[in-house]
């Protein structure tokens, strides 16, 4: 193996790039490396997680470095990346409460008037999120807090919650519905920090101070108007019908619904969230490129069904000469070369399991036989995917981060992102100090 000098990467991004070199963004150097200055197209502050795993505030224009719980390095050693969503629309009203006014509703449950603040929730910026304290009352039968709202013509639906224990509840079930009833769901135990879902996506985040986020994707009816967003409680059996103790409960904010995209993260009290992505000028050359892309296992990976977009790590040049995303409908990785006037030469790989999705494409400019693209994720490179026509050299472009166009972004969290000079393996690019 020959290792990649320094001299040889053209630039790397990301989460590594920041704990490596001090810059968010990184151009290869002789002896060293040098800060490349980014452009950020989020217009709106948004929230992320830090390395104690709290929720903090990140004000507009600026990234939001995330640290994924559990997510660490071959020596444990924690890792962080940047986080990038797709922007969707929040159905619900009063997100963070409080929840017992306006289109808010409940059942068997005492809500205050007021919120309760939760200054450990966000760290940083101001306001911190706030919470309600959804109280179970004595009575006999269904115990949650409901919202109804209006859905378009898509069948897919996604919800989202920052929940936290109070006294025996610890299960419940957050749920999507459309107005005949077809449901997407998912049962959560915050005291084994677990799910369980049916045919549908879900997640479950857990955050400092007790707290987690829960989300879950799926298709759940179209109907205009009449869906509903709910939170369940359920007793230590997972019964939803049961007598209540007036005292046990949940702390909940950040509740999101969103229509024909799937929710990852909760943004603020705002209708709709900014989708995150950025630009670097770059001037690679006519070169052979080798790229590594390191992403945080997003849920385009296990999602069921079209998720209404391919997911997309980045592109380089206005015609997008090269570019790596990802097939919505398989959950296959691809990498393009596009081509001036031709057919863009494409590889797919399926998406690996584990916590990282780790992935080398290599991208070689051929001035007679036009662009090959190659792809590994640790089980060897796929075979030559040539055209007959070729591409310019790369020259001076515009690498987009975190997107392939509108309907291509990120939706995940950006570990690394390095650009090299030549023809690398694996192993090559995963060794670059």
């Amino acid at each position: 193996m020959v290792d990649v000098e320094v001299r040889d990467v053209l630039l790397r991004v990301g989460g590594r790039t920041l704990q490596r070199t001090g810059f968010l963004a990184a151009a290869g150097a002789g002896r060293g490396y040098v800060e490349v200055k980014e452009i950020f197209a989020r217009a709106a502050s948004s929230l992320a997680i830090d390395r104690s795993g709290y929720l903090k505030n990140v004000a507009a224009g600026a990234p939001r470095i995330e640290w994924p719980p559990g997510l660490v390095d071959v020596a444990g050693n924690p890792l962080c990346g940047i986080r990038g969503d797709t922007a969707v629309t929040n159905k619900l009203t009063t997100p963070e409460g409080p929840y017992n006014a306006g289109a808010w509703t409940s059942a068997g449950c005492t809500v205050p008037s007021t919120n309760n603040p939760s200054p450990r929730l966000g760290l940083l910026g101001t306001p911190d999120l706030t919470a309600n304290f959804v109280r179970e009352d004595t009575s006999t039968g269904v115990h949650g807090l409901f919202q109804n709202y209006t859905i378009g013509a898509s069948n897919k639906r996604g919800a989202y919650v920052l929940i936290k224990s109070v006294g025996s509840r610890t299960k419940g079930r957050l749920r999507i519905t459309n107005p005949s009833g077809t449901e997407a769901s998912v049962v959560f135990d915050l005291s084994a920090g677990t799910i369980s879902s049916g045919t549908d996506w879900a997640g479950i985040i857990p955050l400092a101070g007790g707290w987690f986020a829960i989300c879950v994707f799926g298709g759940a009816g179209a109907g205009n108007p009449g869906a509903q967003f709910g939170v369940v409680f359920r007793d230590a059996s997972n019964n939803e019908s049961y007598t209540g103790d007036g005292a046990s409960g949940f702390l909940i904010t950040g509740c999101v619904a969103t229509d024909n995209q799937f929710v990852l993260h909760y943004w603020g009290t705002g209708a709709a969230s900014v989708s995150d992505n950025f630009t670097l000028p770059v001037n690679f050359g006519p070169t052979d490129v080798t790229v590594l892309q390191l992403v945080a296992r997003p849920i385009h990976a296990d999602a069921v069904g079209d998720i209404g977009i391919e997911p997309a790590t980045f592109k380089l040049g206005s015609g997008k000469l090269i570019r790596g995303n990802f097939q919505q409908t398989t959950r296959l990785m691809r990498a393009f070369i596009g081509t001036n006037g031709g057919t863009d030469v494409q590889q797919t790989v399926a998406i690996p399991a584990g916590g990282l999705l780790t992935i080398v494409s290599q991208f070689r400019n051929l001035a007679t036989t036009g662009g090959i693209t190659k792809l590994d994720v640790g089980s060897g490179f796929t075979a030559d995917s040539p055209t007959a026509t070729a591409y310019s050299a790369f020259g001076s472009q515009t690498l987009e981060v975190g997107s392939n166009g509108s309907l291509h972004l990120l939706c995940g969290v950006l570990v690394d992102l390095v650009f090299a000079r030549g023809l690398r393996t694996l192993a090559e690019m995963q060794a670059i100090p």
